[in-house]
């Protein structure tokens, strides 16, 4: 036997859903204002490995990586 499994609610049904869940009336209010990270890697030109799954070849200069951290940026990464 099948049953579905809303995973926002974490309620579960038998029935198949006539279409996709509702968006929470006060999703902006669960979602976080900000994140924490320990580790930040920005690829440059020079690094041991110039490329990565999002770009084969990274051309960006090393002072350009430190203007990407440094600066008063967000990225969505």
């Amino acid at each position: 036997m099948v049953y579905f499994l809303n995973k926002h609610t974490k309620k579960s049904q038998w029935d198949k859903p006539t279409g996709p869940a509702p968006l929470f009336e006060d999703y902006d209010s669960r979602s976080p204002a900000s994140v924490q990270c320990s580790h930040l890697l920005i690829k440059h030109a020079d690094s041991r490995r110039p490329s990565s799954w999002r770009e084969a070849n990274i051309t960006r200069t090393k002072e350009e990586a430190l203007e990407m951290l440094t600066g008063n940026h967000q990225y969505a990464f």
